[in-house]
């Protein structure tokens, strides 16, 4: 399994190999340093054990902390599948704990 997992991407930054993510609606996969997202497939059985009580955030949010995946790595990774993994908003450490961008740190560039 892929929880523990970390690669470097071309920034050079610490992503997971693997995030849970959302598009149109749906829980999709995000793999690191490539482009767009993957549905599930063998990950259909850990998105099956969720808490249905849980709105679509929650369940992203609840997936991506069983493997380890912090909001601001998330967002990372949605930001780089979709722009590229080379501009600086791929890079977890300028989103705070809840996965927002910090302005501050963004001037900084």
């Amino acid at each position: 399994m892929w929880q523990d997992e970390i690669m470097k991407t071309t920034t050079n930054l610490l992503l997971p190999n693997k995030a849970f993510g959302r598009s149109h609606g749906n829980i999709v996969v995000i793999v690191n340093g490539e482009d767009g997202y993957r549905p599930l497939v063998d990950e259909e059985a850990i998105v099956a054990s969720t808490p249905r009580q849980l709105n679509l955030e929650q369940r992203i949010d609840y997936l991506n902390s069983l493997i380890g995946v912090s909001k601001a790595q998330r967002q990372a990774m949605e930001f780089g599948s979709m722009f590229g993994w080379h501009l600086p908003l791929a890079d977890p450490g300028l989103y705070n704990e809840n996965g927002v961008i910090v302005i501050e740190k963004l001037k900084n560039i």
